[in-house]
């Protein structure tokens, strides 16, 4: 009977720990959530793009990239940087944040290098030619401007120089040595070129991807083994069954990883006979994820009631073995716009989704798990709040609804980290930082801050 009553408790302390996962983390800013007014100027559409983390030795603090509206109908990068209990950290640019005009109309990836210097890359309408740019801007530890690279901090890039067409910001991996590859993208193909950590970009030149059908959008990049990395492309606008691919490149020779396909590029293909999402809709992706030997692509499509998830995945090495789901849970289709995607330290091979859910949406989290020994797929995760999104709302406008977006998600211990942007009046386009901590920590689960 003891016995018994052991296994029992170690159960309920089991499910204890997955539930208090999917609950709002109190000591985070009030009531777990934060939002931050930068209101510089124009319609104040501020947003967050992307959350980092430091680790723990280093306070385990939160940089939040994004933009704000600065006034005349631009658009300018905001920073700011967060303790761990969410309260701006003072020390960090001016009280906490840093607004730069770097002539960005948006900002689409953002990363740490070794230094803690910190990478955003997005797209400039400042080529002077009446084109886009690929722009990359880096900030030093403290915010500033850093002058070590580039000689002022930023540079444009195209893919072609000499041709007036519009290239877009996409997704940057900070390399070993500091040094960047930068992804981007100009109409029908997508594009890589290698910046070194003083800003002086390589005579290497850049990788293009074949023609499709369709403008191409670099979503994510994920660093793969045998200094070799993985770029999501997503074709935009499409509701055909192929709505993009998986690139795989070295990264010395920035050449196709032909052992992963014959020109390092792989399709996910959706598959009506696996129960395709959102039936005509255009699918979105959105996030790359590693478990074990398989890269799994994340991403929504629309369906009747809102946003459906989906997964696709191939193994890492090979190109083979792909297998496309629409996320069901109870029989019934997962209704979350999921915009990010991290997997959890643990053996199990779980991953949180983060995104929005809901009429209106808000901010929402789920955990999913593995379905069979394989890893082919994925289902919701029972013990978190039930297998359904948890999700959470936050301050509004007089006479508005709830209505917010996570685009980024980290996670550390037990705890995720979601950030995007709340409405707070919609009518004006008064669109704020926001940020919610779900998750409590046991003792001892910190290692090295980052999973």
């Amino acid at each position: 009977m003891r016995f018994i009553a052991c296994v029992f408790a170690l159960w309920a302390s089991a499910f204890a720990v997955f539930a208090s996962e999917s609950e709002l983390d109190t000591t985070f800013g009030v009531s777990g959530k934060v939002t931050l007014l930068y209101d510089v100027g124009g319609s104040f559409t501020d947003r967050i793009v992307k959350i980092l983390r430091y680790p723990d030795n280093f306070g385990g603090k939160y940089v939040a990239v994004g933009t704000a509206s600065i006034g005349g109908g631009a658009i300018g990068i905001a920073l700011a940087r967060f303790n761990a209990n969410g309260s701006l950290d003072t020390t960090f640019g001016i009280n906490g944040k840093v607004v730069k005009d770097a002539c960005m109309s948006e900002v689409t990836h953002a990363a740490f290098d070794s230094n803690f210097r910190i990478v955003v890359v997005g797209t400039s309408p400042c080529s002077g030619n009446a084109t886009t740019d690929v722009g990359v801007i880096r900030f030093t530890a403290t915010g500033a401007d850093d002058t070590a690279f580039a000689g002022d901090g930023g540079l444009a890039l195209k893919y072609t120089p000499d041709f007036d067409g519009n290239d877009n910001g996409g997704a940057v991996l900070v390399l070993s040595d500091d040094s960047l590859l930068i992804g981007g993208s100009k109409n029908n193909a997508a594009w890589i070129q290698r910046v070194s950590s003083t800003g002086v970009v390589s005579a290497l030149p850049a990788v293009q991807t074949g023609a499709v059908a369709f403008p191409i959008r670099v979503v994510d990049v994920l660093p793969g083994q045998a200094n070799s990395s993985f770029w999501l492309l997503e074709e935009v606008g499409q509701t055909s069954n192929t709505p993009g691919s998986i690139w795989k490149i070295n990264n010395a020779t920035l050449g196709d990883d032909t052992t992963f396909a014959p020109n390092g590029l792989v399709t996910i293909l959706v598959s009506a006979s696996s129960g395709s999402c959102g039936s005509g809709g255009d699918h979105v992706l959105s996030s790359l994820v590693r478990i074990a030997t398989r890269i799994y692509a994340f991403g929504f499509t629309d369906g009747a009631s809102g946003g459906e998830t989906f997964m696709w995945g191939t193994g890492e090495n090979t190109g083979s073995n792909r297998f496309y789901r629409c996320l069901e849970s109870g029989g019934n289709r997962v209704n979350m716009t999921t915009l990010a995607a991290v997997p959890s330290s643990d053996a199990g091979g779980s991953v949180y989704l983060a995104g929005s859910s809901g009429s209106p949406e808000n901010f929402a989290l789920m955990r999913v798990v593995h379905t069979d020994a394989g890893l082919t797929s994925f289902t919701p995760d029972l013990t978190f709040n039930g297998g359904v999104p948890a999700t959470v709302t936050f301050s509004h406008g007089a006479g508005q609804q709830p209505q917010s977006e996570a685009f980024s998600l980290v996670r550390h211990g037990n705890k995720s980290v979601l950030a995007g942007l709340r409405v707070f009046n919609f009518a004006s386009g008064d669109f704020d930082f926001a940020m919610a901590r779900f998750g409590t920590d046991p003792p001892d689960v910190f290692a090295n801050g980052f999973e």
